[in-house]
C-alpha cells in the first residue's frame, strides 16, 4: 500500500509538471534574459503568449483546460490583466477574474512559442523537463495536448501533398509569416493560411507556379500528419 500510495503521488507531480503558471514564468523569463520582472511581462505580452494551448485555468477550486487554437478574448484580456497591464483598458468582470484565479500554460507549448517567435534565449529548467518528464508523460499518455495539434497541416480534398509553414520556411529561405506569405505571392502562388496566420498550400499549387513537375524538385518534402 505505501508504495502504491508512492507512485500515485509521483504520478500525480509528474502531471502538475507540465504546466507552468504565470508568475513562474515571469521569473523564468526575467532570469534567462537578465531583465525585471516588469520587463519580463513586456515581452511575454509584445510576443502574445496569451495565445499559447493548452492553458489551464483555475478557479474556486475548479479547473479547465483549454485545448483548442481559436482566440477566446475573455481569456486573452485576463491574462494581459494578469501580466500587468492597466486594468484601464479591461472591465471589472475581466480583473476580477484575473485576480481570483491560476492561469498555467503548457510547457511543451511555451517550448513550442519559444521556437516559434525566435525568441533566442533558453531556460534550462524547460530543456530538462522537454529531455526527461516530456518523454515519460508522451509515453504513458499523460500529456495534454491540444485538441487540433496538426491543423498546421490540413490534408485538402484532393489528396494533394500538403506543403506546411517549416516546409515553406525550407523552400523560401525566410522564417516569419509575411516574409513567406510575400514570398508566395511575388511567385504567384495559392496559398491558405492556418493557426497564428501561418501559410500553407500545396505542392500541386507549388509546381504549377514554378513549372515544376514533381519529381523535379531539388528536396524531397516529407510531411508528416
Amino acid at each position: 500500500m505505501i508504495n502504491a500510495n508512492k507512485t500515485d503521488k509521483s504520478t500525480s507531480e509528474l502531471v502538475s509538471s507540465q504546466w507552468v503558471g504565470i508568475s513562474e514564468l515571469t521569473d523564468n523569463v526575467a532570469s534567462a534574459l537578465g531583465v525585471t520582472v516588469a520587463d519580463a511581462k513586456e515581452v511575454l505580452l509584445v510576443n502574445a503568449v496569451f495565445e499559447v494551448r493548452p492553458l489551464l485555468v483555475e478557479r474556486s477550486g475548479l479547473h479547465n483546460v483549454y485545448r483548442d487554437d481559436e482566440k477566446q478574448k475573455h481569456l486573452e484580456d485576463m491574462i494581459r490583466v494578469l501580466l500587468g497591464e492597466s486594468s484601464n483598458h479591461h472591465t471589472e468582470e475581466t480583473c476580477a477574474a484575473a485576480h481570483y484565479s491560476h492561469v498555467a500554460f503548457s510547457l511543451p507549448a511555451l517550448y513550442e512559442w519559444l521556437k516559434a517567435r525566435e525568441l533566442n534565449f533558453s531556460i534550462p529548467g524547460w530543456n530538462d523537463w522537454m529531455k526527461s518528464s516530456y518523454k515519460v508523460l508522451s509515453k504513458r499518455g499523460l500529456l495534454v495536448r491540444p485538441a487540433n495539434a496538426s491543423s498546421d497541416r490540413p490534408t485538402p480534398a484532393s489528396g494533394s501533398g500538403v506543403l506546411c509553414f517549416s516546409d515553406l520556411q525550407l523552400l523560401s529561405g525566410y522564417k516569419t509569416n509575411a516574409d513567406i506569405v510575400a514570398w508566395l505571392q511575388s511567385n504567384e502562388v495559392p496559398y491558405k493560411t492556418g493557426i497564428r496566420n501561418r501559410p500553407f498550400t500545396t505542392l500541386e499549387a507549388m509546381n504549377q507556379s514554378f513549372g515544376l513537375s514533381e519529381t523535379s524538385l531539388p528536396i524531397k518534402l516529407v510531411v508528416s500528419v
